[in-house]
């Protein structure tokens, strides 16, 4: 949860975070997200 609030991000929608409850749930999809951008 730190994570997100302490990454540095300069564009809006640029950092993608799984809130820390479901992280397995949340890596498949998380990733293609990210291979898209």
């Amino acid at each position: 949860m730190w994570m997100s609030r302490l990454y540095p991000t300069y564009e809006p929608n640029t950092f993608l975070v799984s809130n820390g409850l479901s992280t397995i749930a949340f890596a498949l999809p998380g990733a293609l997200a990210a291979e898209r951008r």
